[in-house]
């Protein structure tokens, strides 16, 4: 990708948390009709009154209730679908009910700062997003646990093809060479311009 010519489109996935933890609980559901089929119903005395259906009917309700809260609290969670050339990039926002949206535009000649923020949201999670300011206004692109590696290391190739007015770039390259670090975040850091 040395030469970018056409407009990249990139989307955020607001739901990708919302399947792992489906995958998760869908996978400890069947572990636990896997013991309940070999010991015929749960080893604690407290149980002893209930049929491993049963029981096994009050685990789902439980995995249910978990999914529904999750989804419903990711659906409020905003969508970016970032569309990007070489001369220009367009945000627009929005949630999963369409009752919120906002778009955005920016010219890459008039951006003046990049930098990659780490956000920390509790008990050691945080997101990865890059954060671009433009004519004294910060925008903000991908975030990376809501979308592809791919696509957020496209989007940092993307940003450095159409900035060369700054000093610096943001890379995951572990070979920087001797250039200073600038700004670190996770794997990903700002360095000076080769």
């Amino acid at each position: 990708m040395n030469n970018l010519i056409e407009t990249r489109t990139f989307v955020e996935d607001q739901f990708k948390r919302f399947k792992y933890a489906a995958i998760g609980l869908g996978s400890f559901f069947i572990f636990v009709v896997i013991l309940v089929s070999i010991y015929g119903k749960p080893m604690n005395n407290k149980y002893e009154n209930w049929s491993a259906e049963g029981f096994l009917f009050m685990i789902l309700c439980c995995i249910l209730i978990v999914l529904l809260i999750t989804f419903i609290t990711m659906s409020f969670t905003h969508k970016r679908t970032v569309t990007c050339d070489l001369k220009e990039c367009d945000i627009y926002a929005t949630n999963f009910w369409n009752s919120y949206s906002q778009s955005d535009n920016f010219q890459w000649s008039e951006v003046s700062d990049t930098n990659p923020i780490e956000e920390y949201y509790g008990k050691g999670a945080y997101n990865i997003f890059i954060e671009v300011d433009a004519n004294n206004k910060k925008y903000r692109l991908l975030t990376l646990n809501l979308t592809s590696k791919r696509d957020f290391d496209e989007l940092l190739h993307l940003i450095d093809q159409s900035t060369p007015q700054l000093q610096y770039v943001i890379t995951n390259n572990p070979d920087i060479g001797n250039r200073q670090i600038i700004v670190e975040v996770q794997k990903y850091k700002k360095v000076a311009r080769i």
